[in-house]
């Protein structure tokens, strides 16, 4: 039975609640479901890339003999800078770490063949005349089935929690210098005040955006180079939060807080997405104890997994006992239109960031 593809592509149908509430379902009872393309999260980056970018809803439901596939895209039509380039990217597009599908019903090797050989011959039916390529990076290789995905080049991190009962149990399964750390530094830190792990809930969101500037300015800091688009973050805390979708935590030593944390959580999972500490208290390591205190307390939550998201960054060693493995799908039109746009945004780009970095320099910019 062939696939049959259904696109919404009006941003007010894709928010009825008719709409909504199936959307819910499907990622409750699905295999592959994360938490990325939740509603709250799909809405705070639409609210907050819509006034920055020229995107159009490409919202597909497609389904087959009983099975359902969900995929929230857009159509990003780019500028000058990028030679007018029109490409269909997931929603999150490089802010979300995972774009697997959702899908309910079967989801063996074989269905994802046939949908992404069906999905490929739909966009080049449907959305070749106004589409010059799709960029869809951050699908988990189980996912991944079919010869057009290359490898991302990226590993995700996680530790399984199933097997623990509490935070000591866990904390014992860590490597001795490791773990020996973290009891360490917590007792530095109440040589010096009460240690408090502060979890903002779903009605505190006032509270919430109150210390997001601070703990914004903080992160900036460390990681000057990391963009972040204007209102992103308060748009995840104004819909993710209420929503409880959005972990966001802190710990205070004494009256002083020393560490933040932005994370994500489903009904399985715990993801670890932004950390930041005052560099003045490096020496107890707070991120270290933060982390330990949200594993604690994700275990308490009995959720099954701590995926600490993409990167091998240095402090997640330790901390994981596996890790899943990204693909990209990244096809091109093969119009004249989309061949020349496609080859000058890949010269342009590259060009005008070279020149950017040659005036600056030399002091003109």
């Amino acid at each position: 039975m062939a696939w049959r593809f259904d696109w919404i592509t009006s941003w007010d149908h894709v928010w009825r609640a008719d709409f909504v509430s199936p959307w819910h379902r499907w990622i409750l009872e699905s295999p592959t479901s994360h938490v990325f393309f939740h509603p709250a999260l799909v809405r705070a980056w639409v609210d907050t890339y819509l006034p920055l970018r020229r995107m159009e809803p490409r919202v597909l439901v497609a389904t087959q003999n009983g099975c359902t596939v969900f995929l929230p895209m857009v159509l990003w039509r780019k500028n000058w800078k990028n030679a007018f380039q029109r490409v269909l990217i997931p929603v999150g597009y490089s802010d979300y770490d995972y774009h697997d599908p959702i899908i309910v019903g079967r989801s063996d090797s074989e269905v994802w063949r046939e949908f992404w050989d069906a999905f490929l011959q739909e966009v080049c039916k449907t959305w070749g005349k106004e589409c010059d390529a799709v960029q869809l990076p951050g699908v988990h290789e189980a996912v991944a089935r079919s010869d057009r995905f290359v490898d991302q080049g990226e590993l995700c991190p996680r530790r399984d929690l199933g097997g623990f009962k509490d935070g000591e149990a866990f904390l014992a399964s860590l490597r001795p210098s490791l773990r020996g750390d973290i009891r360490r530094q917590e007792r530095r830190m109440l040589e010096l005040g009460e240690i408090t792990h502060i979890v903002f809930s779903a009605d505190e969101v006032a509270e919430a955006v109150d210390s997001l500037g601070e703990f914004l300015k903080v992160h900036a800091a460390r990681w000057p180079a990391a963009y972040k688009a204007p209102g992103f973050h308060h748009n995840l805390i104004r819909h993710g939060l209420p929503a409880g979708v959005v972990h966001f935590s802190l710990l205070k030593v004494g009256r002083d807080i020393v560490a933040w944390r932005l994370d994500f959580v489903d009904q399985r999972c715990f993801y670890a997405y932004m950390p930041a500490y005052r560099p003045e208290y490096m020496n107890l390591s707070p991120g270290s104890i933060l982390q330990y205190y949200c594993i604690r307390e994700a275990i308490q939550r009995r959720l099954k997994v701590f995926d600490h998201l993409r990167g091998e960054e240095s402090y997640k060693a330790g901390w994981a006992d596996s890790a899943d493995r990204l693909c990209v799908l990244h096809p091109t039109m093969n119009s004249l239109g989309s061949v020349l746009r496609n080859a000058s945004a890949d010269r342009i780009k590259p060009a005008l960031i070279k020149l950017i970095r040659h005036r600056q320099g030399h002091g003109h910019a």
